[in-house]
C-alpha cells in the first residue's frame, strides 16, 4: 500500500507542470497554425491561414490550478498562531465534496509543417487528484468521538507520455464554400502511468471503539529502472513503460471569407498497453476490527490491530487517450488588425486529460508586430480563468507567450498556466496574375497596373511586352486598375482570399471617345460618390466604375452605342442608351432617387387643433400591419417607407379611428395630418343662408356647403346630425316647423348633389329652443342664434 502511493506520488511530482488543460495556449492551436496543429486540429494544416513552411523551435505549455489555495490564503494564514474555527469553516465550503488539483504539460522541442503536411512531437503530462473532505475534517478537528469519515471519493491520477504525430490536411471546394478534412496519427510513447480509485473508504469512531475499512483500485505502470536506481544505465532511458497510439480527425468549413468554422475529434481512436516488469493492478486493503482505543499506548497491539495487504497482480493492462470533441471558430476582420476566436471543448471522462464538463475558451487578437491577445475561459468543473498574451512578430518568424489566471487576478488566482513558442515561417501572399490585350486586334499591350486594397495602400507595376505582369496583393477586396496610353483605363475589383493566386485577362479599348458621368443625390443635391456606374458595349460586356468623391467618374470607349446602368443600394437603378463619338466628351449627369420615402405628419383634434396622443398604424397594400408607433406630445409621428400605396390608420382615446390612403414616393416626404374626431363634437355654421322665412338655400351658400361634404368623404363612416337653429322672432311652432326644413334642405343637398350616403344623415330641427344668445338684443344676436350645426354621432356599421 505504502509503495502504490510512492509511486503515484513520484508520477505525478515528476510531471507537476500544473494547467487548466490548454487554456492560454491560443498559440498554436485551434485559432492559429503550423505544426501544433497536428495535436488538435490538423484540417488547419490544409487552411489558408497554414504558411506553407513553419519551422517551431520550441513550444512550451504548463501550468497549475486547484480549488483552494492562493496568494490571499496563504496571506491570511501566515499570521494565524492557531487556525480559527471560522478560517477552518471557510477552508470546508470552497473545496465542496473534495480538494482539486489539476496538473497539465505540453512541451514541443521541435515541429514542421510543409504545405499540407505537418509533423510533431511531445511530451505530455498531466495529473489530477481528488482529495476527500472528510481528510480535511481530520486534518483541521482531528479525529472526533462519535463521528465517520467518507473517504470513498478519493481519487488520483497521473499520466506522462511522448507523442510523435504525422498529420496532414487536405482542402475540397463543396457547392460555393470551401472545407478543410485533416486527419493525424501518433505513435505513443508511455513514460509512466498510476492512478487510485477508493471504492469504501470509511472511519467509524465511538467512546472507546474505531473501525476502519478502506479498499481501493489501483494501477501503474513506470519504467523498470525506476525500482533500481542503483543499477542505473543511460540505456535505461530508451526504454518505455508504455507503447500506443492515437488517431485525430477534423474538418473546418469556411462559411464566409472571414469566419471559419472547424470540428475536431480528438483521440477518436487511440490505446496505450502499459506492458513493462513493473505494471501492475490490484486491489489494496486495510481492516481492523474494533479494538479498544486503551490498546493504542501499545505498539505490540497496533501491530496485531491494523493489516496492510496488498494484493497485485503484475503484467500489462491498457488504457486510452480521453476522447474529446473541439468546436472552434475564427473571424478576421478586414480593414482592421483584429482577430476573434472561440473554442468549445468537451470530453466524456474525467481523467487528468479531460473534464466531462464544457469548456468554453474566447479570445480577441490584436494582430500588430507588437501582437497582443486578450482570452477567457469558463466551465470545465474548474473557475473561469483569463488569459494575456503578447510577442514578437515579422513576416518570416514569430515570438510569443501568453499567461492565464484562473478563478482570479494575482493574489487571488488559485491557478497559473502559461505559453511560450518562437518560429520561422514563409509569409502568406496572395498573388494576381494578368495578362493586358488591346480588344481590336488581340496583341499584347504595355500598361500600367495600380493596385488599390482596402486599406487605401496604392501599389503600382508595369506590365511586361508579353503582356503579363505578377503581382502580390493584399487579402480582400482589391481594386485593379490598368492604364495604357491611348487606350482606355480598366477598373476591375476583385475577392482575392489568403493564399490564392488569381489569374485576369484585361482587355483594353483604343481610345476613341470619353464618357463622363456625375451621380447627384436627390435627397441632399450634393455628388454621390462610390456609385457602381455599369457600362454595357454592343456586345453586352460590361465595365464597371466607380463614382470618386466628387460623385464623378470618366472613361473613354471606342464609337458606338452603349447602354449604361447606374446603381447604388437602396436607390432606384437608372438605364440609358446613348451613342459614343470619336474625340467627342459625351457628359451623362444623374439623379439618384432612393427607393424610399417619408411619411410625417400631427394628429389633431378636428375642433380645437390641439396635438393628440394617438396610436399610428401603417398598412401596405395588401393589408399586411409594418408598423404600429406612438405620436409625440406634439401629436407627431414619421416613418420612411419604400415607394408605394399605404394605408394609415389613427386612433385616440375617447375619438373615432380614422383611416384614409397614401402613397410614399421615392427621396420625397409626404405629409399626412389627421384631425379626430369624437362623439357630440359639434361644428357650428352662420354662413348657411336661407331664403327669408323659406328652407331654400343661397347660392352663396354652395361653396360652404361643398366643404362639408368633403369633410364627410373624407370620414366616410362618420355618422352627423344637421341641426337647424332659428332666432326668437316669431311663434315656436312656425320656428321649429323652419328650422326642420331647412335642416332638411342642407340634408337633401348633400345626398342629392355629393352622393352622401342617406343614412349617415340625420335632420332636426330645434327650432328657437337651443338659443346661443337670450334675450336677443341686436341684429349680431339674432344672426348669433341663426346658424347650422353638424354633431358627431359616431360611426356607421
Amino acid at each position: 500500500m505504502k509503495r502504490l502511493f510512492a509511486i503515484l506520488f513520484l508520477v505525478n511530482l515528476t510531471w507537476a507542470y500544473p494547467l487548466i488543460s490548454f487554456n492560454g495556449e491560443w498559440y498554436g492551436t485551434t485559432g492559429h497554425f503550423g505544426p501544433y496543429s497536428v495535436f488538435h486540429s490538423p484540417q488547419n494544416l490544409a487552411g489558408k491561414y497554414n504558411p506553407s513552411f513553419v519551422l517551431m523551435l520550441p513550444y512550451l505549455h504548463t501550468g497549475f490550478n486547484n480549488n483552494l489555495i492562493s496568494l490571499d490564503f496563504y496571506n491570511r494564514l501566515a499570521p494565524m498562531d492557531t487556525i480559527t474555527d471560522e478560517f477552518k469553516q471557510d477552508i470546508l465550503e470552497k473545496i465542496g465534496e473534495s480538494f482539486e488539483v489539476s496538473q497539465y504539460s505540453s512541451v514541443m522541442p521541435f515541429g514542421l509543417s510543409i504545405g499540407p503536411i505537418g509533423i510533431a512531437s511531445r511530451v505530455v503530462e498531466g495529473a489530477k487528484v481528488n482529495v476527500p473532505k472528510d481528510l480535511f475534517r481530520i486534518a483541521l478537528y482531528g479525529v472526533q468521538v462519535n463521528n465517520s469519515y467518507d473517504f470513498s471519493n478519493l481519487s488520483a491520477e497521473a499520466i506522462s507520455y511522448v507523442q510523435n504525430t504525422l498529420g496532414f490536411g487536405i482542402k475540397e471546394r463543396i457547392g460555393n464554400k470551401k472545407v478543410y478534412f485533416g486527419l493525424s496519427g501518433s505513435y505513443i510513447l508511455g513514460l509512466g502511468y498510476a492512478k487510485i480509485t477508493s471504492r469504501t473508504g470509511r472511519v467509524e469512531v465511538s467512546d472507546t471503539t474505531i473501525v476502519v475499512k478502506d479498499t481501493v483500485d489501483f494501477m501503474y505502470s513506470v519504467p523498470a529502472f525506476v525500482f533500481r536506481l542503483d543499477d542505473f544505465e543511460p540505456k535505461d532511458l530508451t526504454s518505455f513503460a508504455g507503447y500506443g497510439y492515437s488517431v485525430t480527425f477534423g474538418t473546418a468549413v469556411e462559411l464566409t471569407p472571414r469566419f471559419t468554422l472547424g470540428l475536431t475529434a480528438e483521440n477518436l481512436l487511440s490505446n496505450i498497453r502499459w506492458s513493462s516488469d513493473s505494471s501492475f493492478t490490484g486491489i489494496a486493503a486495510i481492516n481492523s476490527t474494533e479494538f479498544n482505543l486503551y490498546d493504542l499506548y501499545s505498539a505490540d497491539s497496533i501491530k496485531e490491530i491494523f493489516t496492510d495487504t496488498l494484493e497485485r497482480n503484475a503484467g500489462s493492462f491498457n488504457t486510452k487517450l480521453p476522447l474529446i470533441l473541439r468546436l472552434s471558430g475564427r473571424y478576421d476582420f478586414y480593414r482592421a488588425p483584429f482577430r476573434f476566436y472561440f473554442d468549445l471543448e468537451q470530453g466524456f471522462r474525467n481523467t487528468a486529460l479531460s473534464s466531462t464538463k464544457p469548456r468554453l475558451s474566447l479570445a480577441m487578437e490584436l494582430n500588430t508586430f507588437l501582437p497582443i491577445l486578450l482570452g477567457a475561459t469558463f466551465g470545465g468543473g474548474q473557475r473561469p480563468s483569463f488569459s494575456l498574451g503578447t510577442g514578437f512578430q515579422l513576416p518570416f518568424m514569430f515570438i510569443n507567450a501568453g499567461i492565464s489566471n484562473q478563478g482570479g487576478f494575482v493574489s487571488s488566482a488559485e491557478g497559473l498556466s502559461a505559453t511560450v513558442t518562437a518560429g520561422l515561417r514563409i509569409p502568406i501572399v496572395q498573388r494576381l496574375k494578368g495578362t493586358i490585350i488591346d480588344s481590336t486586334t488581340g496583341t499584347p499591350l504595355i500598361a500600367k497596373v495600380t493596385v488599390e486594397g482596402e486599406d487605401g495602400k496604392v501599389k503600382s507595376v508595369t506590365a511586361k511586352e508579353d503582356g503579363t505582369f505578377n503581382v502580390k496583393v493584399p487579402w480582400g477586396w482589391t481594386k485593379v486598375s490598368i492604364h495604357a496610353e491611348n487606350y482606355t483605363s480598366k477598373d476591375t475589383v476583385f475577392f482575392i482570399d489568403k493564399k490564392e493566386e488569381v489569374k485576369a485577362t484585361f482587355y483594353l479599348k483604343p481610345l476613341v471617345g470619353e464618357l463622363v458621368v456625375t451621380v447627384t443625390d436627390f435627397v441632399t443635391g450634393l455628388p454621390k460618390a462610390y456609385v457602381q456606374v455599369i457600362v454595357f458595349d454592343e456586345t453586352g460586356r460590361a465595365d464597371t466604375l466607380l463614382t470618386d468623391s466628387l460623385g464623378k467618374v470618366s472613361k473613354k470607349y471606342l464609337e458606338g452605342v452603349y447602354s449604361i446602368k447606374v446603381e447604388e443600394a437602396n436607390y432606384k437603378p437608372i438605364y440609358e442608351t446613348f451613342d459614343i463619338k470619336p474625340l467627342e466628351v459625351t457628359t451623362k449627369n444623374f439623379t439618384i432617387v432612393p427607393v424610399e420615402g417619408e411619411i410625417i405628419g400631427r394628429v389633431i383634434d378636428a375642433k380645437t387643433l390641439s396635438p393628440l396622443l394617438a396610436t399610428v398604424e401603417i398598412y401596405d397594400s395588401t393589408g399586411n400591419l409594418i408598423e404600429t408607433m406612438n405620436t409625440s406630445e406634439k401629436g407627431e409621428f414619421s416613418l420612411r417607407l419604400k415607394e408605394g400605396l399605404y394605408k394609415v390608420k389613427a386612433q385616440a382615446e375617447k375619438y373615432i379611428p380614422y383611416e384614409t390612403n397614401f402613397v410614399i414616393e421615392g427621396g420625397k416626404k409626404t405629409t399626412k395630418d389627421i384631425a379626430l374626431l369624437k362623439k357630440k363634437m359639434v361644428f357650428t355654421f352662420r354662413n348657411i343662408y336661407f331664403e327669408f322665412n323659406k328652407a331654400d338655400i343661397k347660392p352663396e351658400s354652395y361653396p360652404v356647403l361643398d366643404s362639408i361634404a368633403l369633410f364627410l368623404k373624407e370620414y366616410p363612416n362618420v355618422k352627423v346630425e344637421i341641426g337647424g337653429h332659428t332666432d326668437s322672432r316669431g311663434s315656436d311652432a312656425y320656428n321649429l316647423k323652419l328650422s326642420q326644413a331647412r335642416a332638411n334642405a342642407v340634408r337633401e343637398y348633400l345626398i342629392k348633389v355629393h352622393n352622401i350616403s342617406p343614412d349617415r344623415l340625420i335632420a332636426k330641427g330645434y327650432g328657437e329652443r337651443r338659443l346661443v344668445v337670450y334675450p336677443e338684443k341686436t341684429e349680431e344676436d339674432y344672426q348669433m342664434n341663426r346658424r347650422v350645426e353638424f354633431t358627431i354621432l359616431g360611426t356607421i356599421e
